[in-house]
């Protein structure tokens, strides 16, 4: 199972953006160069859950995804996209943990079964997959996805909360994809100035 569970973020990855596009939403119309309100300056910190949204949807879409068309070559996106990573290891504690140079992906955390075991009852945990693609010699689109989980909590009668031993998918409310967005934002118009 562990082997697959990177397979099936990616097809889920793949079918919410399929899901965007036969809704009619690009999300990459906004000119990144305006502030937009999805801008985030700060580090947002803790979980960053839509919870009501969450329970709703919990199971029918667990990857949430951000994405955004930047006005440069992808050699310079994805050398900003790296960096952000990194930075991204040490600010937001998520490590980095892979780097496909091949695919323009990059992976900060990692959801599995050995680092889930004995964490508490208000747990959760999260990864993020930054995809880099070409749309043209001049425009790049980076695609952050971002799954969540977190300790199931169930109302028995008389009000007790009791934490299962079982985990549940949340919504992202997309703070976190945004401050990544707007980190790329920001180095990407450094290295365009040089």
């Amino acid at each position: 199972m562990k082997s697959y569970r990177g397979i099936w973020f990616l097809i889920g990855l793949a079918l919410t953006l399929s899901s965007c596009a036969s809704l009619g939403f690009d999300p990459g119309y906004l000119n990144p160069w305006q502030s937009a309100p999805t801008r985030v300056d700060t580090f947002p910190k803790g979980e960053q859950t839509n919870i009501l949204i969450g329970g709703l949807m919990g199971g029918l879409k667990d990857v949430n995804v951000v994405e955004r068309v930047y006005p440069t070559p992808y050699a310079k996106v994805w050398a900003t996209v790296k960096q952000v990573a990194e930075h991204f290891d040490k600010v937001g504690g998520r490590p980095l943990v892979a780097i496909d140079e091949k695919n323009g992906r990059i992976q900060n955390g990692r959801i599995s079964e050995n680092s889930l075991i004995g964490i508490g009852s208000t747990a959760w945990t999260d990864e993020f997959l930054m995809e880099v693609t070409a749309v043209s010699p001049t425009q790049t689109r980076v695609a952050i996805a971002r799954k969540v989980v977190e300790k199931e909590i169930v109302t028995r009668a008389g009000s007790r909360k009791t934490v299962e031993g079982r985990w549940k998918s949340q919504w992202s409310n997309s703070q976190i994809e945004n401050w990544l967005h707007t980190q790329i934002e920001q180095n990407v118009m450094v290295r365009t100035q040089q």
